[in-house]
């Protein structure tokens, strides 16, 4: 809601039920990550779209998770970045709850299945997200240490929220 902005998501996505739809639609990036040869085909997407000014937004850790830790980031998706003339930055989220484990109830990973964890989500009657961004300041060495000074970079800002 911040600003618009087309998002990179694993392929299932595009299946899951009103979501798959409303991502679709708002021109998600769909990755089949079982596919090692597929993220040569969306680094050519996000070149495109990049080009053409779009703002790319992805989760680079490549899973999800309950929260706690910023996961290791996969770097294959951060090619495209290498040789444009683009600003990079990196953000950091953070929910709460005032009762209740966000872990538990808001982040969507482990064995939790998508329609009874989000029949539970909407019961939730407040969920406050913090955001931080940093300014964009990324070193265009390569897509490696890209990933892990954004990683770096994530971890500071997570720290405080």
């Amino acid at each position: 809601s911040l600003r618009p902005c087309v998002f990179i998501a694993k392929s299932e996505v595009a299946r899951w039920p009103l979501f798959g739809l409303l991502a679709r639609c708002g021109g998600s990036l769909f990755v089949e990550r079982q596919r090692r040869t597929d993220a040569a085909r969306v680094a050519q997407e996000m070149t495109k779209r990049l080009r053409d000014g779009e703002l790319l937004v992805m989760f680079p850790e490549g899973t999800s998770s309950g929260g706690a830790s910023v996961l290791p980031f996969r770097s294959s998706l951060l090619a495209p970045l290498e040789h444009l003339d683009c600003e990079v930055t990196a953000g950091a989220l953070s929910y709460t709850l005032a009762r209740g484990s966000a872990a538990d109830e808001v982040c969507y990973w482990r064995d939790m299945t998508l329609l009874p964890h989000l029949s539970h989500l909407f019961t939730i009657p407040q969920i406050e997200l913090r955001i931080a961004f940093a300014q964009p300041a990324v070193t265009r060495t390569d897509r490696k240490e890209m990933a892990r000074e954004l990683h770096d970079v994530v971890v500071r800002l997570k720290a405080p929220l």
